[in-house]
């Protein structure tokens, strides 16, 4: 099984990125799930990072750029409210994916 690619958002891809990373990683190894979580600003999307490249983006700054996969708001992870609501969208997102290769 592959990991899954995960893009964190942040306002600067620092410090809100890596604690949604750290979260992320949590919930998906508790499931039995590996995660390879690449942390950015929106200014590194809008010039840098194809987000073709992930399987799910969450975020917590807005993002001014389309994508074909789930965008996901983490912030009430990020700041503990309605988090269960957010892990059940993120399974959902997670279920979805195609994680093992032929």
């Amino acid at each position: 099984m592959r990991a899954i690619q995960i893009l964190t958002v942040c306002g600067t891809g620092t410090v809100g990125a890596a604690a949604l990373a750290v979260r992320l990683k949590g919930i998906l190894d508790k499931k039995g799930y590996a995660a390879q979580v690449t942390e950015a600003s929106p200014e590194n999307i809008k010039d840098n990072i194809s987000l073709e490249d992930y399987d799910v983006v969450v975020y917590i700054t807005p993002i001014d750029k389309e994508a074909s996969i789930p965008m996901l708001n983490g912030t009430g992870l990020l700041l503990g409210i309605n988090e269960d609501e957010f892990i059940e969208k993120f399974m959902e997102v997670v279920g979805k994916l195609e994680l093992y290769e032929d």
